[in-house]
């Protein structure tokens, strides 16, 4: 019997591998499952370059905007979603087009997952800090102990991938060498799979100037920094996931800087003070009274003191620096993309120009 396609677009980020979908005749019988593990959040439409309203009228999207802040979001979760969606889409004759840069989402629906250890989550993360603070050169040691195999098979300078297979042994008591993934569909159908490839230089330079129109491409109401507040107003933590986005970070980085040099309190103080104003709570969190009297004051006064210093704070962030830090993390998490790519056999190589062809002939 011959086997349902399912369709791959990746590629960098700022790679343009969206603009060729959306490129796309509207009849085209396709649905889009985004891959990508930030704009799988709500509201983060500028700082995840996520598709705009007139793209997501013209095809079906799933995966896409459905997340709060605080909600986590995994590889095995994408799995599971994906595998139903996919045959859902298939029962309505039109094809999946899995699209994203989040590769390791990709390879756990080709490949499976590691099955969950039986483990309290407390004992997991202890045995994950534990041995995050060991010298690799013990990690070495302690892996040639208990599972030679992947001590044999992985580099001996590779400090994750050591890290990993000591981490995943412990947890879960056999050696890692020894899992079998479980949950991959990749032989169930046709996967017709592609990365968008384009030279570094110009690759960065995309990067670059998408990184610019995140922070400066708009008026206060359409850009990076806006979003930024409204996260700072809608978040039930500044460790909510959200906040490990590249941009969104390093606003809340320079933001928390800016008020503790200030005398305003500790980075969990501003946090809290930040939180009890933007709901209107009329008292202040107990672990606020030691931030200095006049800094208590200011924060107990009238609602216009506080909202006067977060607005002031925030119109006054090092936007220039801030734009510059997040463009070279975005070009080091490009190359890091582009060396799982050019790695992964299974992904066809291809340029702009190419894709559209392909992708028509696909479908």
């Amino acid at each position: 019997m011959k086997k349902e396609v399912v369709i791959v677009v990746t590629g960098a980020t700022a790679s343009g591998k969206s603009s060729l979908i959306y490129s796309l005749p509207q009849n085209t019988a396709i649905e889009v499952i985004i891959c990508d593990s930030r704009q799988s959040y709500k509201y983060l439409q500028i700082g995840t370059a996520a598709p705009n309203s007139l793209e997501q009228q013209k095809f079906p999207h799933h995966l896409l905007q459905f997340l709060d802040f605080n909600q986590r979001f995994s590889a095995g979760d994408f799995l599971a979603k994906t595998r139903i969606l996919i045959e859902e889409i298939h029962a309505r004759k039109k094809t999946p087009v899995i699209l994203g840069g989040t590769f390791f989402y990709v390879k756990a629906l080709w490949d499976g997952l590691m099955p969950s250890p039986s483990i309290s989550a407390s004992e997991m993360r202890k045995i994950y800090d534990e041995i995050n603070l060991l010298p690799l050169v013990e990690v070495r040691q302690r892996l040639q102990v208990l599972d030679s195999g992947s001590c044999h098979k992985i580099d001996a300078k590779n400090d994750y991938r050591n890290r990993r297979a000591l981490i995943a042994t412990l947890q879960s008591g056999k050696p890692f060498s020894q899992f079998e993934l479980i949950g991959g569909v990749y032989n169930k159908y046709d996967f017709q799979s592609f990365y968008l490839d384009r030279e570094r230089q110009e690759l960065y330079s995309r990067i670059n100037e998408r990184t610019q129109r995140m922070f400066t491409g708009g008026n206060d109401r359409s850009n990076i920094v806006s979003e930024f507040e409204y996260l700072l107003k809608n978040c039930e933590s500044f460790n909510d996931p959200v906040f490990n986005s590249i941009g969104y970070r390093q606003l809340l980085d320079e933001y928390l800087t800016k008020l503790e040099k200030g005398g305003h309190g500790t980075p969990q103080q501003i946090e809290a003070i930040t939180k009890a104003f933007y709901r209107k709570i009329q008292r202040l969190p107990n672990d606020t009274k030691n931030i200095g009297e006049s800094s208590h004051l200011l924060w107990n006064s009238t609602t216009s003191e506080p909202n006067k210093l977060i607005k002031q704070t925030i119109r006054q962030l090092d936007i220039l620096q801030i734009t510059e830090k997040t463009a070279q993390l975005t070009r080091n998490y490009a190359k890091r993309q582009l060396t799982w790519f050019r790695n992964e056999t299974r992904l066809k190589r291809i340029d702009h120009d190419n894709l559209f062809l392909l992708l028509s002939q696909s479908l």
